[in-house]
């Protein structure tokens, strides 16, 4: 049997799995809604004894920020809120962010750095204590070529 797209009738096999894992690990994370987005993908492997396996690809977001001197809430706010409504059109429910340790160093007086004051007022978490170990791939993805000057192509 082997690998084949999840269908609507696997929904409890792939809830069973979910739960035994979530009861081996001593945690509980929400099981998205597989075949709808921001879900791109879910696999399941079946054999004589039925699905055994899942494996779905969720897309999730990184929040990456560029610039050389903090800013307010109040300049955050307009970008927080524009950011939050493409995450609702893409029905995303998990964004993550990674911040240098530099910039999370606390100020002189313990407080936190501005960078984490920031994203803990927009709801950020840290992740220290979730047991989850972060891995990533970067994939090469192959640009298009360019069209010389003066081709036409239609």
């Amino acid at each position: 049997m082997g690998w084949r797209l999840y269908t609507a009738a696997d929904a409890a096999s792939v809830e069973a799995l979910h739960a035994r894992l979530c009861a081996r690990l001593g945690m509980d994370w929400e099981l998205p809604q597989l075949d709808e987005r921001p879900v791109l993908i879910t696999l399941v492997r079946e054999d004589s004894r039925g699905i055994t396996h899942s494996i779905f690809l969720e897309a999730v977001p990184e929040l990456c920020a560029l610039g050389e001197e903090p800013l307010s809430k109040k300049d955050w706010k307009e970008a927080a809120r524009m950011l939050l409504q493409l995450c609702e059109v893409y029905s995303i429910s998990t964004v993550r962010a990674f911040a240098p340790e530099a910039a999370l160093a606390p100020t002189k007086r313990k407080r936190l750095s501005a960078v984490e004051r920031m994203l803990t007022y927009f709801g950020f978490a840290r992740e220290d204590t979730s047991r989850l170990v972060p891995f990533t791939r970067q994939i090469a993805v192959k640009k298009p070529a360019t069209v010389a000057a003066g081709e036409n192509h239609g």
